[in-house]
């Protein structure tokens, strides 16, 4: 993950109950500057990078790696992200400008 991104796994002593907590910010900035993607864009996208890095978290380092991939008809089209145990990621939407509306002022769509 990007610097000032952070990612904690909490367990109970039991090993009952698991608890992930991640600040993606900087990763999903980094993402949206590269690809040049519109806010609505850049939300989807970021979404899809974060649950990639939960299930990645969960992983042995970099040996293994989790792929998530949406298959979506709406404007933004499939959007892809890959990620490892190492906290390494790399996302990708199909159209990076889709881009809708807000439905409240402040509220992407």
């Amino acid at each position: 993950m990007q610097k000032n991104s952070s990612l904690i796994r909490l367990m109970d002593l039991d090993k009952q109950v698991k608890v992930i907590i991640a600040d993606t910010t900087q990763v999903v900035e980094e993402a949206r500057r590269r690809h040049q993607t519109s806010a609505t864009a850049s939300a989807a996208l970021g979404r899809v990078i974060t649950a990639a890095l939960f299930l990645g978290s969960e992983l042995k380092e970099d040996q293994e790696l989790v792929t998530i991939r949406i298959v979506g008809d709406g404007m933004a089209g499939p959007i892809i992200a890959t990620a490892n145990g190492n906290g390494q990621v790399r996302g990708l939407v199909s159209n990076p400008q889709a881009d809708l509306p807000s439905r409240y002022p402040g509220k992407l769509a």
